[in-house]
């Protein structure tokens, strides 16, 4: 079970290929649906111009970006345009994994149960913005890695830390492991004023952001929020209630979706790591950044239930990363990687080959007229996606259309096809379906990269 990688030449095309290989691989089968928690409200803010938002900074300005340059060169609506953020953070992702195991013979190996794990399901085309900063992070892995091999300096790992922090906060929960390997860091060798001038350096952009957060207006949305499992005073006096059944039922599933069988194996890694004397390992110190992630997981609130599973894959990333740099020193090796390649493959099967809905990968539209004097209505399309009165383009498929809120029975279920405007009038008394027509010209345009 020992297979390797080319070397020579042929090993720098691996820079290319891995990468667009897996993004033609993530793109065919990129999600139509949303598929996260957030998604139709993620799509409507891009569609409306948000370019910011406070927790994730960046993930909305490059997907406000691709929206801008994407729909002006084809026509794509903003769906499409996260979908090909997310497939492009998944051929980053994968470049990553490959610079973590290029130089060992069980290369492939690591890179399939990384490829295959559950949590890649924010790689297909996912409406969120969480595949961006796990692409990072998987990137401030392999600076840990090299500067544990003495290859990188330690501000590497300053800076891929303050990268992530700009993808999202959640990174911060690791802030104890990062002054922790500073600290090792100083005690083993004390630093020169070089080295502490480029560490400042590299930390600077976390302060600029928080200066951002305190001074300006920049971005959309709250910092912190609302968004404890209980207010966090009472979270504080009475902790427990983060064990309480409904929750750790809800987060029991994210392990299930996220880490599998693979991400159990990892847990088993962690224990073995704990016993190994010597200088701290790359897998204990993966071991702590898992701890940080679960005491988020088991402090914040899945507030859209079981579709936040992505706000919950990071502790599950760091234990498949784990899994995938032990998996070839474990007894029962051929059994134990095939078990958890089994079980990627089938929530690969059962989730991801679902989401991609391959028969209605086309666009419709969506025109209401609403009279004066409705505002205090608004239109659902399948109780989450609310349209406004442009043109909303709409996957293909059966849809059901709801006024909001319902004080008559103002609903209505159609069947959209690709290329058609459905026509909607709305007066605040009846609510009518007007007709259909073509349009075709904006709608080539939109499948131009299909």
């Amino acid at each position: 079970m020992s297979l390797s990688l080319q070397h020579g030449k042929q090993r720098w095309l691996l820079w290319f290929l891995i990468p667009l290989i897996a993004f033609l691989w993530f793109w065919f089968w990129r999600a139509h649906q949303w598929t996260g928690g957030d998604s139709e409200q993620w799509e409507r803010e891009i569609h409306g111009g948000v370019w910011l938002r406070k927790r994730q900074m960046l993930p909305f300005g490059f997907m406000q970006a691709t929206y801008q340059i994407t729909n002006r060169l084809m026509g794509w609506p903003a769906f499409r345009a996260i979908n090909f953020i997310s497939c492009l953070s998944g051929a980053v992702a994968m470049l990553a994994c490959w610079r973590h195991f290029h130089d060992r013979r069980d290369a492939y190996w690591a890179i399939a149960i990384i490829g295959s794990a559950g949590f890649t399901t924010i790689f297909y085309g996912h409406i969120e913005t969480y595949a961006q900063p796990v692409a990072a992070l998987l990137f401030h892995f392999l600076a840990l890695r090299r500067y544990l091999q003495n290859r990188w300096p330690l501000w590497s790992v300053t800076a891929t830390f303050s990268l992530v922090v700009w993808f999202h906060l959640v990174i911060l929960y690791a802030l104890p492991v990062l002054l922790l390997a500073i600290g090792f860091s100083y005690r083993e060798k004390p630093f020169e004023r070089k080295e502490i001038f480029r560490l400042i350096l590299s930390l600077a952009p976390i302060g600029l952001l928080l200066i951002i957060f305190k001074f300006t207006n920049w971005g959309k949305g709250e910092f912190i929020g609302p968004h404890f499992i209980v207010p966090f005073k009472e979270l504080m006096r009475r902790p427990w209630v983060m064990f309480t059944h409904r929750h750790l039922a809800t987060k029991f599933w994210f392990f299930v979706w996220n880490g599998g069988i693979a991400g159990a194996l990892g847990l088993g890694i962690f224990v073995r790591s704990i016993n190994r004397k010597g200088r701290i390992s790359f897998i204990l110190w993966l071991f702590l950044y898992f701890l940080c992630f679960m005491v988020f997981t088991l402090v914040w609130n899945p507030d859209a239930g079981i579709r936040d599973f992505d706000l919950f894959c990071f502790p599950w990333v760091v234990a498949v990363l784990a899994f995938a740099e032990e998996a070839m020193t474990l007894p029962l090796r051929s059994i134990v990687i095939g078990l958890a390649l089994g079980f990627n493959i089938f929530l690969f099967l059962t989730r991801t080959v679902v989401f991609a809905d391959l028969e209605n990968r086309h666009y419709g539209a969506i025109d209401i007229s609403m009279a004066q004097g409705t505002d205090q209505f608004f239109i659902l399309m399948d109780q989450r996606k609310k349209l406004s009165e442009r043109n909303d383009f709409v996957p293909t498929g059966s849809h059901e259309i709801v006024v909001v809120p319902t004080l008559k029975n103002w609903r209505c279920a159609i069947n959209v096809k690709k290329g058609e405007r459905y026509l909607f009038e709305f007066d605040g008394e009846n609510f009518q379906f007007k007709g259909r027509e073509s349009q075709t010209k904006r709608f080539i345009r939109i499948k131009a990269f299909k």
